[in-house]
């Protein structure tokens, strides 16, 4: 893997770690960037609908609306997987929108 991409990924994997979405050494480089984008995704989603980022969290003990926190990644989930569960719960915001 050359420098810079190393870099990138790195890079993702910390994004992606301070949304509490844990990623292994082991997981695909593109498919981390895929997930990052399906995590933007949501997020920008969010933010359309008028949710705080910072308030729906699955940290939070009771976000504004449970259907702005990021759906979590099960200890056995690839990430193929996990991506399109945030690709299905950004689709069902948009169709739930207020």
């Amino acid at each position: 893997m050359s420098e810079e991409l190393d870099r990138a990924m790195q890079e993702a994997k910390t994004r992606l770690k301070d949304r509490g979405v844990v990623v292994s050494m082991h997981d695909d480089s593109d498919v981390v960037a895929q997930v990052l984008e399906a995590v933007e995704r949501f997020e920008k989603e969010v933010e359309r609908q008028g949710g705080d980022l910072m308030v729906d969290t699955g940290d939070a003990e009771q976000p504004d609306d449970p259907r702005f926190v990021l759906p979590k990644r099960v200890s056995d989930e690839v990430l193929p997987d996990y991506r399109a569960r945030i690709d299905e719960a950004t689709r069902l915001l948009k169709k739930t929108a207020r």
